[in-house]
């Protein structure tokens, strides 16, 4: 619902991380490992540069699309012997099977750090009692202050009725590499 307030914010992307662990069998067998959902256009924000294949597009967010998956180095030396091996390749993630079309280098670690793999998140077909975590770029000439007080004033029109806590933003500003 922010996406729409342009003069505040350039960029608005969400992701999830779920409560626990995820199931993923891999080359090695079944084994947790941390994954994430991140919308398209986010880790490019972010400054992600995959070490092989290419980060998620627009596409790649639809419910109705393939599903697909970036994997981390390490995970992709482990598994498939390096970075290049590994596209094209599976991964099961509880009931889904996505195909590899990137990796991330080793240094990337984002939201957590502990994620190992992404998948795309398509916000618009998540139900409306799910919550996302989300990422916003301040438009420009526009302060991170001026923005959370801007966010503070419009909130409660904006929000209507959703249920707290619509008002906590948590302030975290990182410099663009």
């Amino acid at each position: 619902m922010w996406r729409g307030f342009t003069d505040l914010f350039s960029g608005f992307y969400g992701y999830q991380t779920p409560t626990g662990l995820s199931y993923v069998a891999t080359g090695e067998g079944p084994r947790f490992i941390t994954c994430a959902t991140v919308e398209p256009g986010l880790l490019d924000v972010l400054g992600a540069r995959p070490v092989a294949g290419r980060l998620f597009v627009s596409d790649d967010g639809r419910a109705s699309a393939p599903p697909v998956a970036l994997i981390a180095e390490e995970l992709a030396r482990e598994e498939f012997g390096s970075a290049q091996l590994a596209l094209g390749k599976t991964v099961a993630i509880g009931n889904l099977s996505p195909t590899i079309v990137g990796v991330l280098p080793a240094a990337f670690r984002f939201p957590s750090g502990s994620e190992r793999i992404w998948t795309p998140l398509d916000v618009a077909a998540l139900a409306p009692n799910r919550s996302v975590s989300t990422v916003a770029i301040a438009a420009p000439g526009r302060s991170v202050e001026a923005v959370v007080g801007a966010v503070r004033d419009r909130g409660p029109a904006v929000i209507g009725h959703a249920s707290p806590p619509w008002n906590t933003i948590k302030r975290e500003t990182r410099a663009r590499p």
